[in-house]
């Protein structure tokens, strides 16, 4: 059986490139699931929690960072948009529960 041959651009792409980018992504997920069981713990119906938008970002001032929007429903069965940020060091501000929470989206 005749060995093939495998370029090394591949190669590079396989050991090099694409686990840095996983673990760059892996930060980022592990904060989206804890942000999620956080926020659902708070909510009147937490199997109506949907996201909206997320987005990660590296924060001088709070470190690794996810922010977003999500929706669920209401004590009245109707759906809500909040916005949240939870940090690396698991810091969870909800825009309902935090009377500073637009000070703090917009250093973001």
């Amino acid at each position: 059986m005749k060995a093939k041959h495998i370029p090394k651009t591949l190669i590079f792409l396989l050991l090099v490139v694409f686990p840095l980018q996983l673990t760059a992504a892996s930060w980022s997920i592990e904060l989206q699931v804890k942000a999620s069981r956080a926020i659902r713990s708070g909510l009147k119906d937490p199997k109506s929690f949907e996201w909206v938008e997320v987005y990660k970002k590296d924060s001088k001032q709070l470190g690794r960072v996810i922010y977003g929007t999500y929706r669920a429903k209401n004590s009245f069965g109707g759906y809500t948009i909040g916005r949240f940020i939870y940090s690396h060091g698991h810091t969870l501000l909800l825009s309902h529960s935090c009377p500073r929470f637009n000070e703090a989206w917009r250093a973001i």
